[in-house]
């Protein structure tokens, strides 16, 4: 719906929700850290994404929509590896921003590169 709902946290900071997609288009694109579910797309000639950091426990899911090829998201700061690679539609992963990085906590059919 394109709407965003804030609600406050328990400390006091807020939470975001809603979600995104963003269409193939072979460019770089951020993902918008003010959403909480993005769906994203690939062509044949593979789409990046990039991941700015969050706020601390901020969670992210991300979700192939669909693919021709691959989609690579690289956070600035990924615990364990540079990037998130998916390579076919329903690919998915869970972000979690703590200690200044990104922790994957779980997802299907993901690479870490």
């Amino acid at each position: 719906s394109g709407l965003v709902t804030l609600t406050a946290g328990i400390d006091g900071k807020v939470i975001f929700a809603g979600t995104e997609t963003i269409a193939a288009g072979g460019t770089s694109t951020a993902l918008a850290l003010t959403k909480t579910v993005h769906y994203i797309d690939a062509d044949a000639g593979g789409d990046t994404f990039t991941l700015a950091d969050g706020v601390e426990g901020q969670i992210m899911t991300v979700i192939m929509a669909s693919a021709t090829g691959t989609a690579t998201i690289t956070p600035t700061n990924l615990r364990g590896g540079t990037s998130v690679t998916f390579n076919a539609a329903g690919d998915t992963v869970v972000l979690q921003f703590a200690s200044t990085k990104w922790n994957i906590l779980g997802g299907n059919s993901y690479a870490i590169v």
